[in-house]
């Protein structure tokens, strides 16, 4: 089961200025359009922020990683959270928080899938090189059941 946490009402906002809350649909919109976000993690007891891509599947995130602090730090402890911003301006924007565990694809076949997942978000700039690579990285999953989004003004208008 999926679940959008609620608001925050400890705090008095004017409704005027006071965030949308974003619907899951509206959070997985998001999630497709902008396809990158900051992933944190923790290692040695500090946290760790770094920019990723990933590929939205069915009902979770397709990470990538190579060696590196993130995959250290993923390593010790699974527990992340990534935060996609979409931004067009002040009073126009959107943001979506997924938290959760980032748990290592182990079989061929949810490995493949992931493969084809990235590839089909790249289209026709998918390149072999980048299936190779794909390949030989540490392939994550993300469940989508903890995820949060917020926006304020008109959908973003991805051509703008």
């Amino acid at each position: 089961m999926h679940t959008i946490d609620p608001p925050d009402t400890t705090t008095s906002v004017p409704s005027r200025l006071a965030p949308l809350v974003l619907s899951f649909r509206e959070c997985r919109e998001v999630l497709a359009r902008v396809g990158w976000g900051v992933l944190g993690t923790v290692g040695d007891g500090q946290p760790y922020g770094v920019p990723v891509g990933y590929a939205l599947g069915a009902d979770c995130l397709y990470v990538a990683s190579g060696p590196g602090r993130k995959r250290t730090n993923l390593e010790r402890a699974p527990r992340v959270c990534l935060t996609v911003c979409d931004v067009a301006g002040y009073d126009h924007w959107r943001s979506v928080v997924v938290e959760g565990e980032a748990l290592p694809i182990e079989g061929l076949a949810e490995r493949a899938a992931a493969v084809a997942t990235f590839v089909a978000l790249r289209g026709p700039r998918a390149r072999p090189a980048d299936v190779t690579r794909l390949m030989s990285a540490r392939l994550l999953r993300l469940s989508l059941a903890h995820m949060s989004g917020r926006g304020r003004g008109d959908a973003v208008d991805p051509v703008a």
